[in-house]
């Protein structure tokens, strides 16, 4: 995974998204994301079934376009996706838009919002989501900062088998304070 530093989270409370905090995040997802590009008649078709309301189809389109995938990246229209799919109960597409909202990818970054996706996600079970809602509670971001409650979440994530959270309780339970060295400067 990377070194201890990497799984660090900052209680102290946060203006913006870090670099370090970024890494945390595309840590906790990047287990289950990066498509292989689509061809045109698989866009065409995974189009056609996103536009009937099937809700897997909508998740998929939100991840061409999030990471242009087969399609020009535009943010604008993976948070569309996402949301129809959201909107449908999809923990996944819930967690993209936590995501979205965390780090600001065409839209004005708000932790608010980033944090109530990935608690939609979290209370379906999606051990990523509970991840990072983890680290949103342990550095203040769009929540009060809750050293128990990431905690709690980290254990949740952990005992589903997330390699993140697995690591940040070992850094707990080794003495590790959840600090960052961007909460120290």
């Amino acid at each position: 995974m990377g070194s201890r530093e990497t799984l660090h989270v900052a209680t102290a409370p946060i203006e913006v998204w870090t670099a370090e905090t970024q890494a945390i995040l595309d840590a906790i997802f990047a287990l289950k994301h990066k498509l292989p590009p689509v061809d045109s008649e698989g866009l065409k078709w995974i189009r056609s079934e996103a536009e009937k309301g099937n809700a897997g189809a909508q998740t998929h389109l939100g991840h061409i376009f999030y990471e242009g995938a087969g399609a020009p990246r535009n943010d604008a229209k993976a948070r569309q996706w996402f949301l129809k799919a959201a909107d449908q109960g999809v923990a996944e597409a819930q967690s993209m838009l936590g995501i979205i909202y965390a780090t600001g990818h065409g839209i004005r970054q708000n932790f608010a919002k980033a944090a109530a996706w990935f608690q939609k996600a979290a209370d379906q079970g999606s051990p990523s989501a509970q991840c990072a809602l983890g680290v949103m509670y342990a550095r203040g971001a769009g929540l009060p900062r809750d050293s128990a409650q990431a905690k709690r979440l980290f254990q949740i994530a952990a005992d589903q088998g997330h390699p993140v959270a697995r690591s940040a309780l070992d850094t707990i339970k080794s003495g590790g304070d959840l600090v960052s060295r961007d909460a120290q400067r």
